[in-house]
């Protein structure tokens, strides 16, 4: 079945063993136009409940190997 939380954008389908959860709102809040490389297709994916793609998400502005990192 597939879940839609129509306010965020959200959308979660599931499958007996796969689970993916995905972001296809809006790219960006209007305000806030430089966050929407961060928000272009965000998606994470589960198998058998084990969640093997994550999106990490990005915990830092200042320039660093784990900005660099969260941002590949």
């Amino acid at each position: 079945p597939t879940h839609r939380a129509t306010h965020s954008g959200i959308v979660r389908l599931d499958s007996p063993r796969l689970r993916l959860i995905a972001d296809v709102g809006a790219l960006c809040p209007d305000e806030l136009p430089a966050h929407a490389q961060a928000d272009t297709f965000t998606f994470e994916l589960s198998v058998d409940g084990i969640r093997l793609i994550v999106d990490a998400g990005v915990d830092e502005y200042a320039p660093g190997p784990w900005r660099a990192y969260y941002r590949s």
